[in-house]
């Protein structure tokens, strides 16, 4: 009995390395962005009223001791509330159209990067695999919308009869799929105290639903701006990836993330496309 404690404590010794380091490769990291952090602070104070920065941070530190309170007293319908007011959300920016055609397109992502982890791995993939299957997909996604483009036939028509080949070919493949899918959704649990693990999931929610309220905005960041949406809309107006004078230097190269986000805009424009990153995000 006195060696399986000494085991069991042992056995303890790995994971608080792990999170000790961590732990300490994030104050690394924080340390090190101070500069930044600082910056950003001035320009949203420079940008916002006191009044307002207090209000902000009032209703996200009341919207997570809901979810912290609804996490620990009843998950189940922690989770409803969260959803329907993500939905409310959606529907009340006029995104719930953009949504509709995002899922279309998501899902044959998923589907394309199905069949690229089968052909690389060797077996299909299972549950846990979701991430590295639309991250296979979305690579997949983005080199088809290249290789049409260099055939010079690339088009809304031809990119959903490439992705439509794709799908039919794992129509089998769908009901897998979808309980993969609705797999990853349920809440992780694991052997932390449950107020620390409703705390984190707590965390994490309000920062999905905050970026859930940009992903429904127009997008106002400078990345998006200078590249990423004119690339991607230049593709799908061109017809082809190329190196746009207006873009220079960041269109020198191809990025297969802009080349993917180009769906949205053959099938919707930016609020399908601002979908696409939250999703790929």
């Amino acid at each position: 009995m006195q060696a399986n404690s000494q085991a069991a404590g042992s056995g303890r010794v790995g994971p608080r390395l792990g999170s000790g380091l961590v732990v300490g490769t994030v104050l690394l990291l924080l340390w090190r962005a101070s500069g930044l952090l600082w910056s950003y602070r001035d320009k949203l104070s420079g940008l916002h009223t006191p009044g307002v920065l207090a209000l902000a941070a009032t209703g996200a530190l009341l919207v997570f001791g809901l979810l912290l309170l609804g996490l620990r007293r009843g998950p189940r319908l922690a989770v409803f509330a969260w959803v329907l007011l993500a939905a409310a959300m959606t529907l009340l920016s006029g995104n719930a159209g953009a949504l509709a055609i995002a899922a279309v397109l998501l899902g044959a992502t998923i589907v394309a990067g199905d069949l690229v982890s089968r052909l690389l791995r060797g077996v299909e993939a299972e549950q846990g695999d979701l991430v590295s299957v639309f991250g296979a997909g979305s690579v997949a996604v983005g080199l088809i919308v290249l290789g049409l483009g260099e055939a010079g036939v690339l088009s809304g028509g031809s990119l959903g009869a490439a992705l439509g080949v794709v799908v039919v070919a794992r129509l089998r493949r769908l009901r897998p799929l979808a309980r993969l899918l609705r797999g990853s959704c349920r809440l992780p649990s694991g052997d932390a105290p449950a107020w620390i693990e409703a705390a984190w999931l707590s965390f994490a929610a309000l920062v999905l639903l905050a970026l859930w309220a940009g992903a429904l905005s127009p997008d106002v960041s400078w990345d998006g701006l200078a590249y990423h949406l004119p690339e991607a809309r230049d593709i799908a107006s061109l017809g082809r990836v190329a190196v746009r004078p207006d873009l220079v230097p960041h269109s020198l190269l191809w990025r297969n993330h802009d080349a993917y986000l180009s769906l949205g805009f053959f099938y919707g424009g930016e609020r399908v496309v601002r979908l696409l990153q939250f999703a790929v995000g």
